[in-house]
């Protein structure tokens, strides 16, 4: 995922072109996939759908070139041609409580680190709430959930960005990876995609059978194994500037982060978070 600034052409490999057809038919039932070559946000695309009456679960919109992609707290990103994935797609939490919908993105972070493992053969790390790492601490993708409220009732869109074949001089921050950078490189960026749709959908359907439980569900386990946050002692900016210091205890039931401060617990629902050494 690379945030909006001056960022140079991609100059990698040609990469190869995305298929709507050949990835809805490798994605798993039910979902369907519309290709876009450029677009502003795949999720404001998706939200203006919803106040059409045109959104529905299963859908999944991808856009070879996103000129104003948004990120958490309202930041801006763009991505480069043809260097990685930006798409969003369409799911229905219920029964899931909506109290319990923290858990969303966390799980499409654990997603992705499936899908990465299964088609790129890396390891890769969480990190609460919507980042996903290298071993080696840089941001190789990102996830934003919304809720969005349609007449057969609430849906989330999920928009993710995978930098995948973008090298470092394309990158716009010294933080920023890709999977190339990582060592993998020549990724199928089409089996990369249907296999975080498939993914998903495992998780996901694992969740909402337990009601969003993420402990009865393995989710809980599963991302702290993942997590370069849990254990950690971090300093998390809240919205607004205040910062929250001490150690990332666990996950919350509401996707929540908990911290044992001087004070005691404390829960975060946002903020960028920054280890303390």
């Amino acid at each position: 995922m690379l945030r909006a600034g001056a960022v140079p052409p991609y100059a990698g490999r040609v990469p190869e072109e995305l298929d709507a057809a050949k990835l809805t038919a490798a994605a798993p039932p039910g979902w369907r996939i519309r290709l876009v070559d450029s677009t502003d946000s795949t999720n404001a695309d998706l939200r203006a759908a919803a106040s059409t009456g045109d959104l529905a679960a299963g859908q999944v919109l991808v856009a070879e070139y996103q000129r104003a992609g948004r990120g958490r707290l309202d930041r801006r990103w763009e991505s480069a041609r043809g260097a990685g994935l930006t798409f969003s797609l369409v799911a229905d939490p219920a029964p899931v409580p909506e109290g319990r919908w923290g858990w969303l993105p966390l799980l499409t972070g654990l997603a992705i680190v499936d899908a990465v493992r299964d088609v790129a053969a890396i390891g890769l790390r969480v990190k609460w709430p919507n980042d996903v790492l290298s071993t080696d601490g840089r941001k190789v993708a990102g996830v934003l959930s919304e809720r969005v409220d349609t007449d057969g009732g609430p849906l989330a869109i999920v928009g993710i960005g995978i930098n995948v074949d973008a090298q470092l001089d394309q990158l716009p921050v010294p933080t920023a990876g890709s999977l190339a950078v990582a060592g993998a490189g020549g990724v199928d960026r089409s089996a990369l995609l249907a296999a975080v749709v498939s993914r998903f959908q495992t998780r996901l359907d694992a969740w909402r059978a337990c009601a969003g439980d993420a402990e009865s569900a393995g989710l809980a386990d599963a991302y702290a194994a993942a997590s370069v946050t849990l254990g950690a002692n971090v300093a998390v900016e809240l919205p607004g500037g205040a910062v929250a210091s001490g150690q990332a205890l666990r996950i919350a039931a509401s996707g929540e982060l908990v911290l044992r401060t001087v004070d005691g617990e404390l829960t975060v629902a946002a903020g960028d978070v920054r280890e303390l050494g």
